[in-house]
């Protein structure tokens, strides 16, 4: 490597990447490729940069190649993918009602209200910190809407409803969570899909059915075959922010 913007990566540093990228880029002038690198998967875009003729001695071309690395995911185990295809299958039954974000927490299925949801993101793109109160385990550079980069909190979800934590091996996606001025990062196993409920199909179980003060309440989905717990972006902020100040 000439040069990376990784400090992992310094120069003369060797990229342990398959070559099917670089042969492809070399030969027709750039290519994209899903590889797997360092536990993940990865979207491996090579371009092949012009004009460096101090890399082309003896007749033989020896081009430069710049290559971007954007993770999507951690490498899923076979026990893995094997727990994923059993996930419930939600029916979308509902052309009137709320969207909701629903994804895998402490191995459940969860929702969201997706209005409060901003995004969600790899949790390789977090910068991992000691285990703290609440959950906390990490913080990640974000671009918010006043499009400056800013640090938020990233909290273990499974943790804050009392669940399991959610193994930090490099697996999992965070979800960006705003509830007024205030966004944070919540740990999950996977994310699910987006479904719309009608508020028929959603029953307010108060504060006193969550221990954890979490929950909105429960939708019946798939004609009430399966149960969904949904839960209060506004009272999962207003937890961490007792424990952190969850905007750097």
């Amino acid at each position: 490597m000439l040069c990376a913007t990784d400090p992992a990566y310094p120069s003369g540093a060797m990229l342990a990447l398959e070559r099917a990228p670089f042969d492809a880029a070399s030969a027709e002038g750039s290519a994209t490729r899903i590889v797997i690198h360092a536990g993940q998967y990865c979207v491996a875009a090579c371009a092949r940069a012009e004009g460096y003729r101090e890399f082309r001695a003896g007749g033989r071309e020896q081009p430069v190649l710049s290559v971007l690395l954007q993770s999507f995911g951690a490498l899923r185990t076979d026990a893995e993918l094997a727990a994923l295809a059993g996930a419930a299958r939600v029916r979308t039954e509902h052309e009137h009602g709320r969207d909701h974000a629903l994804f895998q927490a402490g191995g459940e299925l969860m929702a969201l209200d997706a209005a409060a949801v901003v995004e969600a993101l790899p949790f390789a793109q977090v910068k991992r910190t000691p285990p703290g109160e609440g959950g906390r385990i990490g913080m990640l550079d974000v671009d918010l809407d006043d499009g400056q980069r800013r640090f938020v909190w990233v909290f273990d979800l499974a943790r804050l409803v009392g669940r399991n934590g959610t193994p930090v091996r490099g697996g999992g996606q965070v979800l960006l969570v705003r509830h007024g001025a205030t966004t944070i990062g919540l740990l999950v196993d996977d994310v699910h899909s987006v479904q719309r409920f009608d508020p028929a199909a959603s029953t307010s179980l108060g504060l006193a059915a969550d221990q954890h003060g979490l929950s909105a309440g429960l939708i019946k989905a798939n004609g009430g075959e399966v149960l969904i717990q949904e839960l209060s972006a506004a009272r999962i902020v207003a937890r961490v922010c007792g424990l952190a100040e969850v905007v750097a």
